[in-house]
C-alpha cells in the first residue's frame, strides 16, 4: 500500500514579507491561478494542509480575509479545468459569477467551477474551503 502524499504550508513560519507570495503560488498550484488581494498582505497568516489522493486532492485552508479574481485572461492562460467543493466551517464567505453574489454560509458546500470567471471573497479570518 502507497503512503498518501501530505503537504502543509504555514506562512508564520515564514519572514513576513515572503507569506503573502508562498500562499498565492499554493493557491494556484492546488487549484488554479488566481488574482488575490489582501489587507494582511505585508504580513499574512495562513495554513493549508493538502492531501493527494491520485486525482483528487483534499486541502484544509485556514486564513486571513483575502480576495481573489478568477479573470477571463487567467482562464485562458491556465484551465486546469478544476472543480472544488467548498466548506465553509467558520468566518464569511461569498461568491460573484455572472454579476450574482451569493453568500456561502457556515455549514454548507459550495462548488467552484475554476474554469469560469469569479470572484471569491474570504473574510473574517476563519477555515476557508
Amino acid at each position: 500500500m502507497t503512503a498518501l502524499r501530505v503537504e502543509t504550508l504555514d506562512t508564520t513560519v515564514e519572514a513576513p514579507g515572503d507569506r503573502f507570495a508562498l500562499w498565492v503560488e499554493m493557491a494556484g498550484r492546488v487549484s488554479a491561478p488566481v488574482a488575490f488581494t489582501s489587507d494582511h498582505a505585508a504580513d499574512f497568516h495562513g495554513y493549508a494542509r493538502m492531501i493527494d489522493l491520485g486525482g483528487i486532492g483534499l486541502t484544509r485552508f485556514r486564513y486571513q480575509s483575502l480576495v481573489g479574481r478568477r479573470t477571463p485572461r487567467l482562464i485562458r492562460q491556465a484551465d486546469p479545468e478544476v472543480y472544488q467543493i467548498a466548506l465553509a466551517t467558520s468566518g464569511n464567505c461569498a461568491i460573484s459569477a455572472s454579476r450574482r453574489d451569493t453568500a456561502i454560509p457556515v455549514g454548507d458546500f459550495t462548488l467552484v467551477d475554476w474554469g469560469r470567471p469569479h470572484d471569491l471573497t474570504h473574510a473574517g479570518g476563519g477555515d476557508g474551503q
